[in-house]
C-alpha cells in the first residue's frame, strides 16, 4: 500500500489513461518552457553583440519570421496537440466496460458507507473488489458535496446531493489502494479516507461469504456483557450489527468491525487502545463527527471492547 498514492503509479485502466495525460502535458509544457527560454537567451545575446551605435533595424525580416513562428504557429500547434490528446483521453475514460457487479458508495460527513446490493452486504470505509474484473460504483452523498478518488485506480467523481454518479474501476493486481475525498466538505475533510482491497476472484468470493454472515455469538461472559452495554448505552441507536437487535442506520455498520484495518474513516489503526479512545471521546480525535461521547465506566468500556474485538 502506498501512503502517498499518485495517478502516475497506475494499477487501473482509467489511472493509466490519466497518467499518460499528465505525462504528456508535463512533457509538452516543459518543451515549450525550454524553447521560450532558449529564444529569450538568443534575443539577449543578439542584442548584446549589436554595436551600441548601430541603429535598430526597423525592417528585420528574420525577427518577423520568429514572431510568426514563436508567437502563432508554435502555440497553435502545441495547443492543437494538447486538445487532441485530451479528447482521446476523455473518449478512452468514458468508454464503458462490462461491469461484473455494482457497488453502492454513500458519502457522509465524514465516512463512507459501502453496500453490495446483490449480496445484501453493508460495510464502511473499505471496498473489496475482484482483480481483473470491472466493478461499477453508484456514488451518492447523504449530505454535502463530496468527491470520490482512488488515485492509483481511476479518476475523480463528484458526489452531489440529489444525483447518482456512476464510475467504473478495474484493479490490475492484488493490493490495498488508498482513496480519499477530494472536495472540501467541512472540518474533518482531511480525515475522510477509505481503502480499496483488490483480491483474487477466489479470495473475493470468500470475503463476500464472510461478510454475508451475521455477527458471531458472544462466547465469553465479558463479551456477552459487552453486547448488553452496546444495546443499553445507545450504540444500537446508530449502528447495525447483523444478527443482533442493533439496527441503527446513522453510523457505520459494525457487523465485522474487528476485520477492518482502521476506524473513523482511516483516522486510527483498529487496535484495542485506539478503539477505546475513539469510543471514550470521539470529539477529541475527530472534532465535529456525529458520534457522541459515551458515559461509560471503566469496566463497561472494557467489556464493550471485548465484544467489539470478537466481531471478526
Amino acid at each position: 500500500m502506498n501512503d502517498s498514492p499518485s495517478p502516475l503509479d497506475a494499477h487501473g485502466n482509467d489511472a493509466h489513461i490519466l497518467g499518460q495525460e499528465i505525462t504528456f502535458q508535463l512533457v509538452a509544457g516543459g518543451l515549450v518552457l525550454l524553447l521560450v527560454l532558449g529564444l529569450l537567451i538568443a534575443i539577449v545575446v543578439r542584442q548584446l553583440r549589436r554595436p551600441a551605435a548601430e541603429a535598430p533595424d526597423t525592417d528585420d525580416e528574420e525577427g518577423v519570421r520568429w514572431i510568426w513562428f514563436g508567437g502563432l504557429a508554435l502555440p497553435l500547434l502545441m495547443l492543437t496537440a494538447i486538445v487532441a490528446w485530451s479528447a482521446r483521453s476523455l473518449i478512452a475514460v468514458d468508454d464503458a466496460s462490462s461491469a461484473v457487479r455494482t457497488i453502492q458508495v454513500i458519502s457522509h460527513r465524514w465516512w463512507w458507507e459501502v453496500r453490495y446490493p446483490g449480496e445484501r452486504i453493508t460495510t464502511a470505509n473499505e471496498l473489496a473488489v475482484p482483480v481483473g474484473q470491472t466493478v461499477r460504483l453508484r456514488l451518492q452523498t447523504a449530505d454535502v458535496i463530496h468527491s470520490f478518488w482512488v488515485p492509483e485506480l481511476g479518476r475523480k467523481a463528484d458526489m452531489i446531493p440529489g444525483r447518482i454518479t456512476k464510475l467504473e474501476l478495474t484493479a490490475e493486481k492484488p493490493g490495498t489502494y488508498l482513496g480519499e475525498c477530494q472536495e472540501y466538505c467541512g472540518l474533518q475533510h482531511a480525515r475522510m479516507r477509505f481503502r480499496v482491497e483488490a483480491m483474487a476472484p477466489g479470495d473475493f468470493q470468500a470475503w463476500l461469504a464472510r461478510e454475508q454472515a451475521a455477527a458471531s455469538e458472544p462466547n465469553a461472559a465479558t463479551e456477552r456483557e459487552g453486547l448488553r452495554v452496546f444495546l443499553d448505552k445507545g450504540c444500537a441507536n446508530c449502528h447495525t450489527i447483523a444478527g443482533t437487535p442493533a439496527l441503527g442506520q446513522v453510523g457505520p455498520a459494525l457487523t465485522h468491525l474487528a476485520s477492518r484495518d482502521t476506524i473513523a474513516a482511516g483516522t486510527l489503526a483498529n487496535t484495542r487502545g485506539r478503539l477505546g479512545a475513539w469510543i471514550s471521546d470521539p470529539q477529541h480525535i475527530k472534532r465535529g463527527a456525529l458520534m457522541p461521547r459515551l458515559d461509560l465506566s471503566g469496566p463497561e468500556l472494557q467489556t464493550l471492547l471485548d465484544y467489539l474485538e470478537s466481531l471478526k
